[in-house]
C-alpha cells in the first residue's frame, strides 16, 4: 500500500525508537527506499547521538571541571586573604602613626623659653626632638602639680634636633596656675613641668610659685601680641 508522505513521517519518530508494529516498519522502509526526502529525515534522525552519549562524551572533562573549580575557590580565598591584610596595614599604619600615645619626657623635649609678657602671663614655649607632630595636653596630676604634657605616636623618629621652634608654647596667670582644672575649687597648682604627668623625674621643672620669671623681649611681646594660646578661661568668656 502506497502511504502518503505525512503518514511516513509520523511514523519515522516510532521507527527509529523501534516501537511501532511489522506493517508500520514495512511500510516506513518500502516508502523511503523510493522517496528521498522521507528518506533523508530517517538518515537525519539515525545520526543523532543516543541518548546518554553526551554525558560519555563529557566524562574527560570531569577532571578539568573540578579542577577549575578549585582553582576558581582558592584564587577567592587569596583575594580575601589580600583583602583581609591590606585592610590591616592601613589600619595598623594609621595607629603606629596617627595615635598620640606615648608621653614625651625630659629626653624627648627642650625648652625654648620662659618669660612673663605685658598682660602678666607665663610664656612656656618649647619643642621636640622628634620629626613629626604631637599633641599637647595641660593636666593636673595626682600630686596636684599641672603638667604640660605632649604624646607622640608609636612610631617616630628622633632626629634630637629642635626643628620647629615657636610652634608649641603654653601661656597661664601665675596667680590662677591651672586653678580652672581643677573643678569647683579652683585651687592654683604650685609647680608646673613640660613631660610625663605624675612623673616629676622625667619631667622638665618649667615654673614654680615664687619664682622669678625673666620679661619677655619686644620680639617675643609681638609675636604673642595677638596669642589666644592661654591655659586658663578668659575674661571676656
Amino acid at each position: 500500500m502506497n502511504y502518503p508522505c505525512g503518514v511516513i513521517r509520523d511514523l519515522i519518530p516510532l521507527y527509529h525508537d523501534d516501537v511501532c508494529s511489522p506493517e508500520s516498519r514495512g511500510a516506513v522502509e518500502t516508502h523511503c527506499a523510493r522517496c528521498v526526502d522521507c528518506k533523508k529525515i530517517l538518515d537525519d534522525l539515525n545520526g543523532l547521538p543516543e541518548p546518554g552519549e553526551n554525558v560519555l562524551d563529557a566524562e574527560p572533562l570531569r577532571p578539568i571541571q573540578r579542577k577549575w573549580k578549585r582553582e576558581k575557590k582558592k584564587s577567592l580565598w587569596i583575594g580575601l586573604g589580600v583583602a583581609i591584610f591590606l585592610a590591616l596595614f592601613f589600619i595598623g599604619h594609621a595607629i603606629l602613626t596617627e595615635w598620640y600615645c606615648i608621653p614625651m619626657g625630659k629626653d624627648d623635649i627642650v625648652v625654648m623659653g620662659i618669660f612673663q609678657t605685658s598682660d602678666g602671663l607665663i610664656r612656656i614655649s618649647y619643642n621636640d626632638l622628634y620629626d613629626l607632630n604631637y599633641y599637647t595636653a595641660v593636666e593636673v596630676g595626682k600630686d596636684g602639680c599641672g603638667y604640660i604634657s605632649s604624646y607622640r605616636p608609636i612610631l617616630a623618629k628622633k632626629t634630637n634636633t629642635p626643628s620647629r621652634r615657636g610652634t608649641a608654647a603654653v601661656g597661664f596667670d601665675p596667680d590662677s596656675a591651672f586653678a580652672w582644672l581643677n573643678g569647683e575649687t579652683m585651687v592654683p597648682v604650685s609647680k608646673v613641668y613640660l613631660g610625663i604627668k605624675d612623673d616629676p623625674e622625667r619631667s622638665i621643672l618649667v615654673w614654680e610659685k615664687g619664682m622669678e620669671v625673666r620679661k619677655a623681649t619686644a620680639e617675643e611681646e609681638a609675636e604673642y601680641a595677638f596669642s589666644k594660646d592661654t591655659m586658663h578661661p578668659s575674661e571676656d568668656s
